[in-house]
């Protein structure tokens, strides 16, 4: 049973009582204010609930985080409400199929001076199953720090050529997640290039605006515009591109 203690757009936290973990879950982040704003909100409540775990859930983490952020992660991490006594903290993370975002999220924890052991997986079972074992390391865990590697196969007859991926087996459905996620982008582009091509320059800035999560007040300060401006462009975007809700804008960040 779990306990919804915040929910938002773009970060919810919920702590499941019977298992001690309490997890953060990362509906958008695109932005340094998307990451600081879930962060602040985890740490109030982390130091409410003093979980035994964390889990983290990256599947849709965009940010790359910057070096100030890491050291605010440092800091919270080396805290004492958030230190588990002479072992590490064991901190689990889901990971994103934004292998940029990803390997910053690694970064910052591998390099960090914060005194945890982290694993990262695919699936939250893995992750939960990681969690509750006594051991502090476990061959379920995925190294982000070993690239695949790729090799270009040519066909001299046929003038093809095709790309051959090598990567461990523990390593496989997060690589076939993400070769997912490239395909989807690829037929997204396809797809709606022609409604794209329809903003103007102006609209294009505010569309990324937009997804980015800045309000029209503060859209128009940027640009030194009327907020009537700013919602008369946003009324446009939302014709031109053929959607009705907020989150049907997101994928057009592929464009930006």
């Amino acid at each position: 049973m779990s306990q919804n203690l915040h929910k938002s757009s773009k970060f919810s936290v919920e702590y499941i009582a019977s298992l001690g973990i309490l997890k953060g879950d990362f509906h958008v982040c695109n932005s340094s204010d998307d990451f600081s704003n879930a962060l602040k909100n985890f740490q109030r409540i982390y130091e409410q609930v003093s979980p035994e775990y964390t889990l983290w859930d990256c599947s849709n983490f965009n940010h790359i985080i910057s070096p100030n952020e890491q050291l605010w992660i440092d800091r919270f991490m080396n805290m004492p409400a958030t230190k588990g006594g002479k072992e590490k903290r064991k901190v689990a993370k889901l990971i994103s199929v934004d292998l940029a975002a990803m390997h910053s999220i690694a970064e910052v924890f591998e390099n960090g001076n914060a005194p945890v052991n982290c694993g990262y997986f695919a699936y939250e079972q893995q992750a939960v199953n990681w969690l509750l074992q006594k051991e502090t390391k476990s061959s379920t865990t995925i190294s982000l720090n070993r690239p695949p590697i790729f090799t270009l196969l040519k066909d001299a007859k046929s003038g093809s050529t095709s790309i051959q991926l090598q990567f461990n087996d523990d390593e496989i459905d997060f690589y076939l997640k993400q070769i997912k996620q490239l395909l989807n982008n690829r037929n997204f582009l396809l797809n709606h290039y022609h409604l794209f091509s329809l903003l103007t320059s102006q609209e294009k800035i505010i569309l990324e605006k937009i997804i980015d999560g800045h309000e029209s007040r503060q859209i128009a300060d940027l640009l030194f515009v009327t907020v009537e401006t700013i919602k008369t462009h946003r009324k446009r975007i939302f014709q031109k591109l053929k959607v009705k809700k907020f989150v049907e804008l997101l994928p057009y960040k592929l464009f930006l």
